[in-house]
């Protein structure tokens, strides 16, 4: 299969001039996964994907981290910084038939419910010359691996018509 989102999310914070500032990420996934059926009527699926993504790091800040009077003008503002990355998936589901006791008789055949969990993992480089790099012990920039990922639970109720 073939499986395309999208995750963001932002936290709003004070400047030190009592400003409020949102920075943003967002994540845009590609994967690539194959899907094994177990069990009697092939109720249980296992799949594992791979695939690319692609980070958005969007911050209000200073545009440098080597900041001088003369550039410091310039410096401020907002900007977003992308970089590729890999991301794998272990999913399994759970495809329930039975129908629930609330339904009427003609949706037994038109109904499911799957239940399941998912855990992923995206990898990112986040290089030295970076706009919003790490920082080493001597406060020098460095390159730093950036992890995005966990574990999540599925539920879905799907009608088939």
């Amino acid at each position: 299969g073939l499986e395309l989102d999208r995750i963001f999310g932002s936290f709003t914070y004070k400047t030190l001039n009592g400003e409020n500032q949102v920075n943003k990420i967002k994540l845009q996934n590609t994967i690539a996964f194959f899907a094994l059926f177990l069990g009697k009527s092939n109720n249980i699926e296992i799949d594992l994907g791979y695939g690319t993504n692609k980070l958005t790091r969007e911050f209000y800040g200073y545009q440098d981290y080597h900041i001088t009077a003369s550039n410091i003008s310039s410096q401020e503002g907002i900007q977003a910084i992308k970089s590729d990355g890999t991301i794998k998936m272990l999913q399994i589901i759970y495809k329930y038939y039975k129908r629930p006791s609330w339904l009427p008789d003609k949706f037994l055949s038109k109904l499911t419910i799957d239940l399941g969990a998912r855990y992923t993992e995206s990898n990112h480089k986040i290089s030295s010359s970076d706009p919003r790099p790490a920082y080493d012990s001597k406060g020098f920039p460095s390159e730093t691996k950036f992890e995005v990922g966990g574990f999540g639970l599925l539920g879905t109720l799907t009608y088939h018509y």
